[in-house]
């Protein structure tokens, strides 16, 4: 441990006590491919919704769109 008042880096600024960093185990994050192998459609109503609003948005730009729950 070092004394008080000396220039510290990030890592022991966040880390006070010393802690080491996280374990991964194995092979949980790496696969032979990128893809999960199964492609999902979107269903027709989203599809309308999704050109709806892309049409009201090229008609006119300055339209403002608000989320909606």
């Amino acid at each position: 441990m070092r004394d008080g008042g000396e220039a510290r880096s990030s890592w022991e600024a966040t880390n006070p006590r010393g802690a080491k960093g996280p374990q991964f185990k194995g092979n949980a994050g790496k696969s032979e491919s990128e893809e999960i192998g199964v492609s999902l459609a979107t269903p027709e109503s989203v599809r309308k919704l999704q050109r709806a609003l892309y049409a009201k948005a090229k008609a006119d730009p300055k339209y403002r769109f608000y989320a909606f729950v």
